[in-house]
């Protein structure tokens, strides 16, 4: 096991911190009963932040990047592409305790991405596993990939559109495509 600091990437201006608080609530009361592991579909670094939100209500949060689309966090850390991640123990490599990462935070860790080359995406393993680690967090929120494919195994979503991108027919769509991919999405973000 090993531990970062996160410090700089959960940096937020006292307004940002004040709407990101007001969503993890809404998100919380949405959550009730639907379950613990919440799936973010838009940008990486909003839904770390969303976690960081959960974190201070004083959640114990669990942060997973499942986005194998791209690999925001394990860039960020200049880890290096070796580091053992959530798409590594999908494929039988390591075990679900071995790829979490501590942070400077006691209630927040992290599970980076891992190796995404020649990735075969089996949505049996990675539900199998965050519902691992939904027994022993508050809450996990997973960052998922564009698709939703990752997300469609987690209890819920919330789409992140950046406010230039918003439309209402374009979040509209997208939630209909995400359901298509069995997501049950409880809401919009608009990230400014």
């Amino acid at each position: 096991m090993f531990s970062v600091n996160i410090d700089k990437l959960i940096k937020m201006t006292p307004l940002e911190a004040e709407s990101y608080a007001k969503a993890a609530d809404s998100l919380e009361n949405l959550l009730a009963d639907k379950g613990n592991m919440l799936a973010v579909v838009g940008s990486g670094m909003s839904s770390f932040k969303l976690a960081a939100a959960f974190m201070e209500k004083e959640k114990r949060v669990l942060f997973v990047d499942a986005d194998f689309s791209q690999e925001v966090f394990l860039g960020k850390y200049k880890l290096g592409k070796n580091l053992k991640g959530i798409f590594d123990y999908t494929q039988g490599e390591g075990t679900a305790k071995d790829i979490i990462c501590v942070t400077n935070r006691e209630k927040l860790d992290v599970v980076f991405t891992g190796n995404v080359e020649n990735l075969r995406f089996d949505g049996t393993a990675l539900k199998t596993v965050l519902e691992e680690y939904a027994k022993e967090y508050d809450l996990v929120v997973v960052q998922s990939d564009e698709q939703g494919r990752t997300a469609g195994v987690c209890d819920a979503a919330v789409l992140i559109l950046e406010e230039s991108q918003y439309s209402e027919l374009t979040a509209e769509t997208r939630i209909a495509e995400l359901d298509k991919n069995g997501c049950t999405v409880l809401g919009v973000i608009i990230d400014e």
